[in-house]
């Protein structure tokens, strides 16, 4: 028995077997259909529960995605984010800052606008 099954309630464990059973027997029933999917009267109670998987999973990448884009609110935001996962490409901005002379905020502006350029150039 896998763990997840173990750590439910009787209860649910009785139904999800049932549920997993009766899948497995209309599926079984069904395989020398050509058609695709599920059919019959207990085909809409499977159906309904891999609609709400495949749902709770989009809801789960926009979320992830709101999480993204709530860090980068701001460019002290993007900063922070470039001093924990590129380091290297940090250490490169603050020495074209100290040998252009300019502060670190204008040396990444202008990098950044170096970086748009090249990308407007390279035709993506």
């Amino acid at each position: 028995m896998n763990l997840e099954l173990e750590s439910m309630p009787l209860v649910e464990q009785v139904k999800a077997e049932a549920l997993a059973n009766g899948y497995r027997r209309e599926t079984a029933r069904q395989v020398g259909s050509t058609v695709r999917g599920l059919r019959g009267p207990t085909a809409p109670m499977f159906d309904v529960g891999d609609r709400i998987r495949h749902l709770a999973a989009e809801l789960e990448a926009e979320e992830a995605e709101q999480r993204r884009a709530e860090r980068m609110k701001a460019p002290n935001d993007l900063i922070a984010t470039m001093n924990r996962q590129w380091p290297k490409d940090v250490a490169a901005v603050k020495a074209y800052a100290a040998a252009e002379g300019i502060k670190l905020g204008e040396a990444w502006a202008r990098l950044i606008h170096k970086a748009a350029i090249a990308a407007r150039n390279s035709g993506r």
